[in-house]
């Protein structure tokens, strides 16, 4: 298992930080997974007030069998961490972007390289890991919330 703040940019560059970057580490990694995996499911934008989308994903979180794999992921805040991903300056494979009061999943690279990115990260946490945590965090927003193209 790859832990050591292990993020990749493009195949064959590894960057390594330390711990105190972990956090920030493992709040993007799961805003990578979570863009990658609602794109993949064809989320198109996500208009849940702040609420209503913390809540949803609070219960996510907490029933993914898999969160103990981001031990530094301390808050479960998932506006926040759409916020950070939209305004991240370096660019990466998938992210999300806000516009008019809702969120959209972006994959900007290959979407086979955000899986890998992923998967690398900690192979123990696998695609279809994501793809489930991306279905209980949809599942918990209302007809409406969510907007599929």
């Amino acid at each position: 298992m790859v832990r050591e703040g292990v993020i990749f940019s493009r195949p064959g560059y590894l960057v390594l930080v330390s711990d105190p970057w972990r956090e920030a580490m493992d709040a993007s990694m799961v805003g990578l997974g979570l863009a990658t995996a609602c794109a993949a499911h064809g989320v198109t934008a996500i208009t849940a007030v702040p609420q209503r989308m913390r809540y949803a994903f609070g219960r996510a979180w907490q029933g993914w069998p898999k969160a103990g794999h981001f031990p530094d992921m301390r808050d479960c805040n998932i506006v926040a961490l759409l916020n950070g991903s939209a305004h991240r300056r370096v660019p990466t494979v998938a992210a999300w972007s806000s516009a008019y009061g809702g969120w959209t999943p972006q994959v900007m690279d290959d979407f086979d390289h955000s899986v890998e990115l992923l998967e690398a990260f900690d192979p123990a946490v696998t695609w279809a890991d994501w793809t489930a945590l991306a279905r209980a965090f949809l599942g918990g927003l209302s007809f409406g919330e969510v907007e599929i193209g």
